[in-house]
């Protein structure tokens, strides 16, 4: 009976050091994807896949890489599959899968999914930036007086969040309300400490509203330059 006793012995020992190579993975995967190297983490993802099978963990990091690319409609399957995992909770996928809606045209779908987590979000950071994105979910199915209603609900949860008031200035221009909109377009400017790709595509829209095409080219051009950074 010895011998059985050393071959389950040897059977255990494999399926931990199996354990152990899995988590190792994973963590590659999460390392990545926290770097802003998601073609890489893409790339790990498929291979941890191939070799193993199914993961939850790893089909989650999957969809945020592939989103985080700009992959929107290939990511969509693997968010669909990773939602609801501690994975897929804690590294954003909620944000990714929301961006990846609304790119691909589902603005109210996007939002649905995004709203969902803000409830769930414990920092109050994120939920204001949850909210901002969020306005472009809802400005991108047409539901400006929502837009409002969130980018009020950002400003006032975080009145001294540049991004608070540059989302909302975004959603004040759709609705029309141009003075407003300089208003809290300046106090996003006063209030940032870097830079922020959405001030400089606002000042672009408000130099439009005045035809002044010179000032609006050179402010797309910034955010065009901060985008890539960003």
């Amino acid at each position: 009976m010895a011998w059985l006793g050393l071959m389950l012995g040897i059977g255990h020992a494999g399926e931990r050091a199996d354990l152990v190579a899995g988590k190792v993975q994973v963590s590659s995967v999460v390392r990545l994807v926290e770097g802003g190297r998601y073609r890489q983490a893409v790339r790990q993802s498929r291979r941890i896949l191939e070799r193993s099978g199914s993961s939850p963990a790893v089909v989650s990091l999957m969809g945020i890489a592939l989103a985080r690319s700009g992959l929107h409609s290939d990511a969509l399957p693997w968010l669909e599959q990773g939602k609801g995992t501690r994975m897929y909770s804690e590294h954003g996928g909620a944000s990714a899968h929301a961006d990846a809606l609304r790119a691909v045209g589902f603005g109210d779908r996007a939002w649905r999914v995004r709203s969902g987590a803000i409830e769930a979000e414990w920092s109050a950071g994120r939920r204001v930036r949850a909210l901002a994105h969020g306005i472009d979910d809802l400005l991108s199915s047409g539901r400006v007086q929502a837009a409002l209603e969130a980018g009020e609900a950002a400003v006032l949860q975080a009145p001294n969040s540049a991004t608070a008031h540059a989302f909302y200035s975004t959603a004040l221009l759709a609705s029309g309300s141009i003075a407003e909109a300089e208003f809290h377009h300046w106090l996003s400017q006063r209030l940032s400490n870097r830079r922020i790709p959405r001030i400089a595509i606002n000042e672009a829209r408000l130099a439009a509203q005045y035809d002044d095409e010179v000032g609006a080219l050179r402010a797309w051009g910034r955010a065009s330059i901060q985008r890539r950074n960003d």
